[in-house]
């Protein structure tokens, strides 16, 4: 009977402790990029951007969330490569909204460093994503340079995947979003176009 009782014992705590924890990464925004006007994008018809690999700034690198409903809070983690991920959906994002985006040979080179990409659960899922970018010409030269961030909030069940997700990926959306549509961003790839 004991034997019996301490296997389920420990079968239970092995469930209740894997929550979240080395979860995949999975991209699944809720809100769509924006295309970007025909005058702004007649403007950037010869910029070819090219996206750096992202480098992650985070403290602390496999976090992504964590559900502080209870009194000790439950953390939400992937063991995936988050920058990669981060690099690959701002390619398709930026290619989404208009602007030609290549591997080499860009008139402007974007590099970012990666500050914030988390969920904060109470009782709503409180999500955000900051990034600061340089933008460079090919010689390295820094044509603009700024923070640009995107957040997101949602409701739904606790401690959800799902909901993990789409509240990171519409922060991605919205950080990459807001950058574009920087004025002081927009005119330099414009002018890296004439440039080059």
């Amino acid at each position: 009977m004991n034997k019996r009782l301490y296997f389920l014992l420990a079968i239970l705590a092995g469930c209740a402790s894997t929550g979240l924890e080395n979860i995949p990464l999975l991209w699944k925004p809720t809100t769509g990029m924006f295309s970007i006007g025909s005058a702004e994008l007649a403007e950037l018809q010869n910029a070819r951007l090219q996206i750096d690999p992202v480098i992650d700034n985070r403290e602390n690198t496999t976090a992504i969330g964590q559900n502080r409903e209870e009194p000790t809070p439950r953390q939400v983690t992937t063991p995936e490569d988050v920058p990669a991920f981060v690099t690959n959906r701002m390619k398709a994002l930026f290619s989404v909204s208009g602007i030609k985006v290549v591997d080499s040979d860009g008139t402007a080179i974007l590099k970012t460093e990666l500050r914030r990409f988390f969920v904060d659960e109470t009782a709503t899922y409180q999500g955000e994503v900051i990034l600061r970018v340089i933008l460079t010409d090919p010689d390295g030269n820094v044509l603009w340079s700024g923070l640009t961030s995107g957040a997101s909030a949602r409701r739904g069940r606790s401690y959800r995947a799902d909901n993990y997700y789409e509240t990171l990926s519409d922060s991605l959306v919205g950080a990459v979003q807001q950058l574009i549509q920087n004025r002081g961003f927009h005119k330099a790839l414009a002018e890296s176009s004439r440039a080059g």
